[in-house]
């Protein structure tokens, strides 16, 4: 069992890490920051669902716990968890660090505030149900 939600984050990191490079891509080549809002927004959300809850509720995922990250087909980067939540929830705060009121909501729905369960409630089921 642990071998499968150690994957299953690894996974999830894995997507988060294109993500972000996806999205820094498009600001440095358009930056337009209002653009990308609700891109970060979705970032924040992914992480909270797909990795957050899924270290909470194995408290075996501790920090310094290895875990391997695929970031190609045939190539994985080998990390900590905390390395990773760093590259990832570390890194989607940094960028929304441009907007105070931006990193403020991230920071809340990563925390599962009330800005989490606004955002949720904003989401199409069609999306929502990719996340469940």
């Amino acid at each position: 069992m642990r071998g499968i939600e150690l994957n299953k984050c690894a996974i999830a990191f894995a997507k988060v890490f294109k993500m972000i490079s996806e999205l820094e891509n498009k600001m440095y080549n358009n930056f337009d920051f209002e653009e990308y809002k609700r891109e970060l927004l979705v970032l924040a959300y992914i992480c909270r669902v797909k990795i957050l809850d899924r270290i909470e509720k194995n408290e075996w995922m501790a920090p310094e716990v290895p875990i391997t990250i695929a970031t190609g087909l045939f190539r994985t980067r080998k990390e900590t968890i905390y390395s990773a939540l760093d590259k990832s929830v570390g890194r989607i705060i940094e960028i929304s660090d441009i907007d105070d009121n931006l990193t403020k909501t991230i920071k809340d729905i990563l925390e599962r505030g009330d800005s989490f369960y606004e955002f949720e409630n904003s989401l199409p089921d069609s999306v929502l149900r990719k996340f469940k």
